[in-house]
């Protein structure tokens, strides 16, 4: 996914994306102005990540914005033909009839060759393309190859998620110094995890700096429960991780992957029982390229929370997204 740009255009497209293109950016920023190493890679990581599943999702958008693009150029092409008089086939062209053909198609091409200008082209591409995507799915005969699509973007949402939550604890217990060390210690062995002692052994019995990679393992991080309740040791008494974390949308996501893992995406008593959402068992999972879009953006939303508590815990200053 490209870097955002710092001129107003980049702030139009991620208008243009909505809500994520939004926490992208925030991501992105933090991502630059973070004090932690560890943090600033997880943010990268994840940014990309997710800019990969969005990518992904709009795969209908990119064929139509290729087929604007080949419009463009052909378009091109016929007006520095009419302007030079060298319409037809350009390899029947004089040397001074192409000279002036190329130097016409430079100049068209030059009118919009600003980043700007680029910026609002690919706009107004990729809105045109979003208001078109449901005609190309029926042309195409794309219904099932497309929703299998976007269930793959349901399960990468949460598995980046899930590897986020887990890289990020293993980061902050294992930067953790001084006061904040001891804390997370005591709460650690409050919780009684096992260990195996040749995890210990692997760092010659010194867990300076190796912590949170030796107990990363005595968590779950595969659940939403799991990782709650990991997060809970060492952010006991954050209001903003409990809230982030306690998100319904955050549950729908991940019981949406396991039955769409585990049960084709046919509904059962445990979804329902655990989703609260109105569907019937048996039915097929719905499943929308917005909703998919959504769920990234929670991703995204609720990964700045906790970057911005563990900033505040093994930081010297947690920067502010703007």
């Amino acid at each position: 996914m490209p870097e955002p740009a710092k001129d107003s255009a980049a702030d139009a497209r991620a208008s243009l994306w909505g809500p994520l293109g939004h926490a992208m950016r925030s991501l992105y920023q933090y991502s630059k102005r973070s004090s932690v190493q560890s943090l600033r890679e997880l943010a990268d990581r994840l940014w990309d990540t997710i800019g990969r599943i969005w990518f992904m999702v709009i795969i209908p958008e990119q064929f139509l914005i290729h087929e604007q693009s080949n419009l463009r150029f052909y378009w091109h092409h016929l007006v520095a033909a009419l302007k030079t008089g060298t319409l037809g086939s350009t390899d029947t062209l004089t040397d001074d009839e192409r000279e002036a053909y190329e130097a016409a198609m430079k100049e068209l091409y030059e009118k919009t060759a600003s980043d700007v200008e680029q910026e609002k082209l690919f706009e107004e591409w990729l809105s045109k393309a979003m208001r078109e995507k449901p005609h190309v799915i029926e042309m195409l005969q794309m219904d099932e190859p497309y929703k299998s699509l976007l269930y793959s973007g349901l399960i990468w949402a949460w598995i980046s998620f899930e590897v986020f939550a887990s890289d990020l604890w293993e980061a902050v217990v294992n930067t953790a110094t001084g006061k904040v060390r001891s804390r997370i210690l005591h709460s650690i062995s409050a919780a009684r995890p096992s260990v195996k002692i040749d995890h210990i052994a692997k760092y010659d019995y010194d867990v300076r700096g190796h912590l949170g990679t030796i107990m990363k393992d005595s968590c779950d991080f595969t659940s939403l429960d799991g990782i709650q309740k990991a997060y809970k040791v060492i952010f006991p008494k954050s209001q903003s991780i409990s809230k982030a974390l306690g998100k319904r949308e955050l549950l729908e996501l991940e019981a949406s992957r396991h039955l769409i893992v585990h049960r084709s995406g046919i509904v059962d008593d445990e979804f329902l029982r655990r989703t609260k959402l109105k569907l019937k068992k048996g039915d097929e999972l719905p499943v929308t390229d917005k909703q998919v879009r959504d769920y990234c953006t929670l991703t995204v939303e609720v990964a700045l929370i906790l970057l911005a508590a563990a900033e505040s815990l093994v930081g010297r200053k947690s920067p502010k997204n703007k």
